[in-house]
């Protein structure tokens, strides 16, 4: 079951309000009219589509977004791109990043659909990898608008937006479309396009109001992007149901560790290879975002990255990228990823933001922590619906001083609650400090003068994206 009845309805009854409001609205008229748009600004647009359709607000089917997609011509769109989606737990983003620059190394038009978005809205379509302008965004916006009034149909938030994106995508004639999931897999908006290659990556236990309480049921909603007599490309260490459906759907199987072997050389040098005898090296280079510096002298292969590497490179062999060597060694020692171990710096302050905010995440996220010479301080907030026992309880012993983030977003944990959560696990008061998230980059560094330890930045997207907008405007003002 892919939700609780009771959410289902819940939900269903939500956008009925919703629904309501949008077909009454005397702003929205002006968009059925020929020649005319609702929304002249990105802003308004986006204001309005918040409060029409929450982002909060989850509506399990692909009926209502199938319908608009045909209207507009989508849902043939894997006759005119190769498409490539992607699934999981953990990992989607660096998978997604790899494919899209090593395919753009390899001379291919690509359209890259993420989320969520740190500082912009933009970060979560790109074309060539630029983010899509305001320009194509907002036509897009009010294209989709107006195909959503004709047909009567109410679009939940992601839906609405995984339509523009697909739009964008069709107008500029990506060669290449690669989909990050949002939610799960087989309901998930992003599964309304046939896809030519399906990655999943790790699995843990999430979203289980939606999808299902056990790894293996997760796993088969997962799964539900894999198509018939297409490939899959899979990581290890998943449920056999991820194999099980692969198989019923007679797809074409590469597992991590099954199918293909990674390996490395003390100089840096990846292999991969298939059990078909395909072989590709690629030489990492020591200021890539597959290695990460613990201190002056030490330097560490960041295995989660180079699987994930891996993966992206299977998918790009598995629709037709013909792969060369050295174009995909540049490639993977250009790529970057925003708030993924990514360094900072605010004045004196130094540190690394990452947007782990589950326990899988946080676990790995620690074996980078515990490399370090000493313990860290760490900002911290966490959404609601996160298991911040769990974190805060795998976390503790690398962590000297908590900074709080009070996020004024009703999905987060109020700043209180995480206090006394702290407080429960026997984290001393002293080692806890609570701030508004205004100014709290400024507050902290002001705070930590006097220490020479390592600040680490995590716990949600949404704090990583505060601290990357803070973390700019106070560059920008020097």
């Amino acid at each position: 079951m892919y939700a609780k009845k009771s959410a289902f309805f819940v939900s269903k009854c939500l956008e009925c309000m919703v629904t309501e409001n949008l077909l009454n609205s005397n702003l929205i008229t002006k968009a059925t009219k020929e020649g005319t748009n609702a929304f002249s600004s990105i802003s308004k647009a986006f204001e309005w589509l918040e409060k029409t359709s929450p982002s909060t607000l989850i509506t399990p089917g692909l009926e209502s977004i199938s319908k608009v997609a045909t209207k507009l011509g989508l849902n043939a769109l894997h006759k005119q791109s190769k498409i490539i989606t992607v699934a999981g737990s953990n990992g989607k983003g660096s998978t997604c990043f790899f494919a899209e620059q090593i395919a753009l190394s390899h001379n291919h038009k690509v359209g890259l659909y993420t989320s969520p978005h740190l500082t912009s809205f933009n970060e979560r379509i790109r074309i060539d990898g630029n983010n899509i302008s305001d320009k194509k965004l907002l036509n897009a916006f009010n294209i989709v608008l107006k195909a959503s009034l004709h047909l009567k149909t109410q679009l939940s938030y992601f839906e609405f937006t995984t339509l523009c994106a697909l739009y964008c995508f069709k107008e500029t004639e990506c060669r290449l479309i690669i989909l990050e999931v949002g939610l799960g897999g087989r309901l998930d908006a992003t599964n309304i396009i046939h896809n030519h290659c399906a990655i999943i990556t790790s699995i843990s236990l999430e979203h289980t109001q939606w999808l299902g309480n056990t790894l293996s049921e997760i796993a088969a909603e997962k799964a539900g992007i894999i198509k018939q007599n297409e490939t899959v490309i899979l990581t290890d260490n998943l449920p056999q149901k991820c194999r099980d459906i692969a198989k019923e759907k007679r797809a074409t199987i590469y597992q991590y560790n099954k199918d293909f072997h990674i390996t490395t050389t003390s100089n840096h040098l990846l292999t991969i290879k298939t059990e078909e005898g395909n072989t590709l090296k690629i030489s990492i280079a020591k200021n890539s975002t597959t290695c990460f510096q613990t201190n002056k002298t030490n330097l560490e292969i960041d295995w989660i990255r180079l699987k994930n590497l891996s993966l992206s490179i299977l998918g790009l062999f598995a629709v037709g990228v013909q792969l060369q060597q050295e174009k995909i060694t540049k490639a993977v020692n250009n790529t970057t990823f925003s708030g993924r171990l990514e360094p900072f710096s605010y004045g004196k302050l130094q540190g690394w933001l990452d947007v782990a905010h589950n326990p899988e995440a946080v676990t790995n996220l620690l074996s980078f922590i515990e490399k370090l010479e000493n313990k860290v301080d760490v900002v911290f907030a966490c959404l609601a619906d996160k298991e911040i026992d769990k974190i805060i309880s795998l976390s503790k012993a690398y962590i000297q001083h908590w900074h709080l983030i009070d996020m004024q977003n009703p999905r987060a944990i109020g700043g209180e609650t995480m206090k006394k959560t702290l407080l429960s696990q026997d984290i001393p008061i002293e080692n806890i400090t609570l701030y508004e998230q205004n100014n709290f980059m400024y507050e902290i560094a002001q705070k930590s003068k006097k220490s020479n330890k390592s600040i680490i930045i995590f716990g949600s997207f949404m704090l990583v994206g505060l601290a990357k907008a803070l973390i700019s405007q106070k560059h920008l003002n020097k």
